[in-house]
């Protein structure tokens, strides 16, 4: 029985890019459809692996690691098509491990974290002239702590910290500095996204036993304060659990995965359903593609909240080891579709040698997607998508990278 969906941190990838071709798509009159190439940095050793981690609304402006495997030591990278690869900090200077998880819309902001020990990792942000800035941690325990997620403008950073309670959720801003979502809280707590007006943090908390596989996700406002948002009904007798994985541009419409009557397994042995929640309507499932076992995982949704992006459990052949899931879009009009087949039949992109396998994000405006797949070669493999529709927004807002699972 896979875990393909149990919760992981997105500093946990392994997959492998390098060679990113790009591509003007805005302005592109058809879709574009880009494998992102395996490989390593050029001049790394063999035994290093680079990481994406994020990508900017246009795909032009690429952030991840580059992890030394010898050392535990890792190297923040930004890519652009004019600069090509450019390391955020020479990995041997002032902070021996640095590592770059998101970017703002525009490219200019990045977030993750450097340190001068590579055991101690601390939330750090590049501003646009490439100099970083430590954001510090809680305090109160050891020194711990990474930025996870950004705002489109960059003045609201969420992450992780530590303090004498465990791990804990936090919001920074210029003005304010680090904040913890749950003052006093003995149970802990992780973010995964900010809204695009960065006034709506999401993430899961634990319920009453912070080693165990009880999560609630949760919305925190500085109105609000962490505010659990439950759980879908469930089957009696097993574990509650949700956790949720990003928001739209206003926080109104958060995304995530709970358990489910509907699912077949428990969340932590890789079941679970997609879902759903606004104010009025609470959470509500979004089901799950054909083939496989029920399982489900929502990862990121546009910023007007109507269309979600994820994976699911199918009956797909993969390669040894790897979990037969597949992409999925969903809208309320048509509800969940396998992503290659909208793909295919609404924008002629023929991807039958590929399999989707998990969405990294959506572009607030949902023209750009990237994500991870098995290539024609039956490899494991990143590609984007570049879709000719509509912009929403005047600032389409970057993909906020969710958890991916593999």
């Amino acid at each position: 029985m896979p875990s393909f969906l149990a919760p992981v941190r997105v500093r946990s990838l392994v997959f492998a890019l390098v060679g990113f071709l790009a591509a003007d798509s805005q302005s592109s009159a058809t879709p574009l459809f880009i494998p992102l190439g395996l490989g390593f940095i050029p001049g790394e050793s063999g035994a290093d692996r680079t990481t994406v981690m994020g990508i900017s609304a246009d795909g032009s402006v690429v952030v991840g690691i580059d992890s030394h495997f010898a050392t535990g030591a890792g190297r923040a990278w930004r890519w652009t098509l004019s600069g090509g690869y450019v390391f955020l900090d020479d990995g041997g200077g002032t902070y021996q491990s640095t590592g770059a998880f998101a970017v703002t819309s525009d490219g200019s902001v990045i977030v993750g974290y450097a340190n001068t020990s590579p055991a101690l990792e601390v939330a750090a942000y590049w501003d646009p002239g490439g100099s970083i800035h430590s954001i510090g941690d809680l305090g109160g325990g050891s020194l711990h702590s990474y930025a996870d997620a950004v705002s489109d403008d960059g003045s609201v950073i969420a992450g992780l910290g530590h303090t004498a309670n465990g791990s804990h959720a936090f919001a920074w801003t210029q003005a304010s500095g680090i904040t913890q979502l749950d003052p006093g809280s003995a149970d802990q707590s992780d973010p995964a996204g900010v809204s695009g007006d960065g006034r709506v943090i999401v993430g899961y908390r634990d319920v009453g036993a912070p080693q165990s596989s009880a999560h609630e996700a949760f919305s925190w406002t500085a109105e609000t304060g962490m505010v659990g948002l439950g759980f879908l009904p469930n089957t009696p007798g097993l574990t509650e659990s949700s956790n949720a994985s990003a928001a739209s541009y206003d926080g109104s419409v958060i995304v995530g995965q709970s358990t489910s009557a509907n699912a077949d397994y428990p969340l932590y042995a890789g079941g679970g359903e997609a879902f759903l929640w606004t104010p009025s309507g609470g959470m509500v499932g979004l089901g799950d593609l054909p083939g496989g076992f029920f399982s489900s995982l929502a990862l990121d949704v546009t910023a007007d909240g109507k269309t979600v992006v994820g994976s699911s459990h199918t009956s797909v052949t993969t390669p040894p080891g790897v979990a037969p899931v597949q992409a999925f879009i969903w809208d309320p009009v048509h509800g969940m579709r396998l992503l290659q087949d909208v793909l295919a039949s609404e924008y002629g992109l023929d991807l039958s040698d590929w399999i989707l396998s998990s969405p990294g994000g959506i572009s607030a405006d949902g023209q750009t997607m990237f994500g991870i797949g098995i290539n024609p070669s039956n490899e494991l493999q990143y590609w984007a998508v570049f879709l000719p529709e509509p912009e929403l927004l005047p600032n389409s807002g970057p993909l906020r990278v969710s958890p991916l699972r593999g």
